[in-house]
């Protein structure tokens, strides 16, 4: 089997956080403080703060054979492709989750923006359902202790079913 030449581009997700002491007379007014703040720190304030990283992810694979064809300038291709990246924050001690809308998706038609959100949508939506079939196969084969009655089998039992 012959081999190829492929070019690839891949994004490194890194997300880094500082904790920011900041006086105010609210809540919100605490929170636009601390951005504020946090938008004038330098870059290399943030990089002695901890930080996590992220698998990296491939976004264009492109095969030299298929560019040979188009005679097509690889390096000017690979950076005018566009992709953006949104952000989903978990709550991991409620369980609770947020979208963060990014700025780049109020820039786009209201069109795209159903056609990309519809996209997320579908694979959350696959993903919460298995997490639901996965929390019901787990409940399924855990023992009850002796004092509680499943309800259903009694009332099954009763009916004669």
């Amino acid at each position: 089997m012959k081999s190829s030449k492929y070019y690839i581009r891949v994004m490194r997700p890194i997300f880094q956080w500082a904790i920011l002491t900041v006086d105010a007379i609210s809540e919100q007014a605490a929170m636009r403080s601390a951005l504020d703040q946090a938008e004038r720190m330098a870059e290399s304030d943030w990089e002695r703060l901890e930080s996590d990283q992220e698998p990296p992810v491939v976004e264009v694979a492109l095969s030299k054979d298929e560019l040979d064809e188009a005679s097509v300038d690889v390096l000017e291709f690979m950076l005018e492709v566009q992709h953006a990246y949104a952000l989903l924050q978990a709550n991991l001690e409620t369980g609770e989750g947020t979208f963060i809308a990014p700025t780049w998706l109020r820039q786009q038609s209201a069109l795209m923006v159903a056609d990309v959100t519809g996209d997320w949508a579908e694979v959350l939506a696959g993903i919460s359902e298995e997490g639901v079939e996965a929390f019901y196969a787990w409940l399924a084969v855990q023992q009850r202790p002796t004092n509680v009655v499943d309800f259903f089998a009694e009332r099954d039992k009763r009916r004669g079913k």
